[in-house]
């Protein structure tokens, strides 16, 4: 798999109750790159026509022009529980700019956003069910995220510090939830010893994670991992 060039577009979610949201660790519902691929929920990937792509960012480049970075709805409180919706798209004079909206999704037809960033969001998500994404496979990385949280419980026990893993740095509290990037032979000691992000989702399972004691007395960690997006790879 060779992914080329920046992000361009995207679909993202910022906030609410996924899991380690105050990381901004999820990976983007939708990530288009310049070459044309499209990676989904981190997990799957297929790869836009060059015509189909440039039609797409044509019309978030209009649709998105002279909005604000963050919308207020125009009624309804904030649904701080869903969390906000970000769409970005990379200009033709090459900045990039994301529109930020709580709840979108939840909100497109109740008329609380400008038509233009419903056009917007609706012309992301067809994405997901064009011809070419018919044609999508399996997401595999070289590098991946591994978060850290503080757990609730113990319950499963504590196991020693997986090898190779590294430590936390954060003490625990309001700090502890962090994120690092691996890559090398750290992926496979990443993967064997967290919890996958996909299964962390279901509902409960997030507690199902290894508690280990951490190196440098930071106190106890479990650790959920996921492949890195392409522009992810060195942050």
């Amino acid at each position: 798999m060779s992914i080329r060039g920046a992000r361009v577009a995207e679909v993202s979610a910022v906030g609410g109750n996924s899991p380690f949201g105050s990381l901004g660790y999820q990976p983007a519902e939708i990530a288009v790159y310049a070459d044309g691929s499209v990676v989904l929920d981190g997990s799957m990937w297929f790869t836009l026509a060059p015509a189909d792509l440039q039609s797409l960012l044509t019309g978030l480049q209009k649709d998105l022009a002279g909005l604000p970075a963050v919308l207020t709805a125009a009624a309804g409180s904030a649904m701080t529980d869903v969390g906000d919706t970000v769409l970005g798209v990379r200009g033709a004079g090459g900045g990039y700019q994301t529109v930020r909206a709580n709840a979108l999704p939840q909100r497109l037809a109740s008329g609380a956003y400008p038509a233009p960033v419903v056009t917007a969001y609706n012309a992301l998500e067809a994405v997901k069910n064009s011809t070419a994404a018919k044609a999508r496979a399996p997401y595999i990385g070289n590098t991946v995220r591994v978060a850290y949280e503080c757990p609730v419980s113990t319950a499963l026990g504590t196991q020693f510090w997986p090898d190779g893993l590294p430590a936390p740095t954060h003490a625990r509290g309001p700090q502890c939830p962090e994120m690092v990037t691996v890559t090398g032979g750290t992926v496979d000691i990443a993967r064997q010893a967290c919890l996958n992000y996909d299964s962390a989702l279901q509902d409960g399972a997030a507690n199902q994670a290894v508690p280990y004691l951490s190196e440098g007395g930071m106190g106890i960690r479990t650790c959920v991992w996921r492949w890195a997006l392409p522009d992810e790879q060195s942050h």
